[in-house]
């Protein structure tokens, strides 16, 4: 069960952290073009 929770924290914060860096990124090319 805490297994379990735990691993659904840390998909969540990853998916968080790549919406992030994706964001990030597409923000960056946007001002360098």
């Amino acid at each position: 069960m805490l297994k379990k929770a735990l691993i659904i924290l840390t998909l969540g914060a990853g998916m968080l952290m790549a919406g992030n860096f994706t964001l990030t990124s597409s923000d960056l090319q946007g001002q360098l073009t």
